[in-house]
């Protein structure tokens, strides 16, 4: 079998349109944050033993962010109430599509990671099908890998390109996390709504 030389071809992104800053959060809950992990992030900092060589790396690397609640961000990207995670990725997508010079009824495969999707218990890239008007005989389906979602889905769709089986794949990840935490939680002020991204 002759296998086909692949690569990606465009590439879109999508920052949801709200941009919220530090001080987003009320001062006294800045404060209380402060003072309750203070003590204890000091002591963590000191018996640093028992962490693998990675995690003394990244300790050290935020050791300058140890005493800041906000962990050295200034703002973060969220997006509004009635924006979904799929309208993250259709934008992104769409984008990357008309970067690549490819048409949705070209594509033969969409693997998505998105850790909250519009819908539970419904994979989130069936979805972006539907809405971009991908061929009936597209296989598409969610990717649940994490962080590691992009490399994932490039080795799956490298294997479905470079052996015939498609001609062209879309692959996206997105996350709203930010309106699943409570705003007095200190987690709160650690994320933002990631960036639609999608790649063909």
């Amino acid at each position: 079998m002759v296998r086909r030389a692949v690569g990606i071809l465009g590439t879109g992104v999508f920052l949801p349109p709200v941009v919220r800053a530090n001080d987003w959060w009320p001062s006294a809950t800045v404060e209380g944050w402060r003072q309750h992990d203070a003590a204890g992030l000091d002591r963590a900092a000191d018996d640093d033993a028992h962490l693998s060589e990675g995690q003394r790396l990244i300790d050290r690397a935020m050791a300058e962010y140890r005493h800041d609640p906000f962990r050295g961000a200034r703002e973060r990207r969220v997006m509004p109430d009635d924006m979904l995670s799929s309208d993250m990725e259709l934008a992104a997508s769409t984008e990357a599509l008309a970067r690549a010079g490819v048409r949705a009824d070209q594509l033969g495969l969409i693997l998505g990671a998105t850790f909250q999707p519009d819908h539970l218990f419904v994979p989130q890239p069936v979805r972006l099908h539907e809405r971009l008007g991908a061929p009936r005989a597209c296989l598409t389906m969610q990717t649940e890998t994490a962080c590691n979602a992009l490399a994932t889905q490039l080795s799956l769709a490298v294997d479905r390109i470079a052996s015939g089986r498609a001609d062209y794949a879309l692959l996206t990840q997105a996350s709203g996390w930010a309106r699943y935490f409570r705003k007095e939680t200190p987690p709160s002020a650690w994320v933002g709504d990631e960036i639609g991204r999608a790649h063909v």
